[in-house]
């Protein structure tokens, strides 16, 4: 899951639907208490959010992301750094399956990162 600053989504929500913060904040809380704690502040401000129809992952794939911003579990997301180091590929065979795999790293002014590549 994408995490966004509990504050991040206030704002986007208070700017997309014009509502006081302190109303946000009690919506989140009554809807922390309605799922009797089973979910965080944060994971209330999505649903929260997502009640109000502010979409708050619209454009994630569209937008080039940083390097330091990057989380286990993201998609078809874009990032533009400047490669670093190319590790030589190569082929690998599992039973009846086979293919190639390479990789290298990639830094930009906030991070570095090793990008893996299949063939397939």
């Amino acid at each position: 899951m994408f995490q966004i600053p509990l504050e991040d989504i206030v704002k986007r929500i208070k700017e997309e639907r014009g509502l006081e913060e302190e109303k946000i904040m009690e919506m989140i809380e009554r809807k922390v208490s309605e799922l009797k704690g089973l979910v965080t502040r944060e994971g209330a401000a999505h649903i929260v959010a997502n009640e109000l129809g502010v979409q708050l992952l619209e454009d994630m794939g569209r937008k080039e992301l940083q390097l330091k911003n990057l989380i286990p579990g993201l998609r078809n997301v874009t990032v533009v750094g400047r490669v670093l180091r190319v590790f030589e590929g190569r082929e690998w065979q599992k039973g009846d399956r086979k293919g190639k795999v390479a990789s290298f790293i990639i830094v930009d002014g906030t991070g570095r990162t090793r990008v893996t590549i299949w063939d397939k």
